[in-house]
């Protein structure tokens, strides 16, 4: 997984948490 564009600001968080509510745990 990229952590650096998990990590570039509030969109990095809001792309993260899509992930997250998709199933793919970060």
């Amino acid at each position: 997984m990229r952590f650096g564009v998990i990590g570039a600001g509030s969109w990095g968080t809001a792309f993260s948490k899509l992930l997250i509510e998709n199933g793919h745990e970060v």
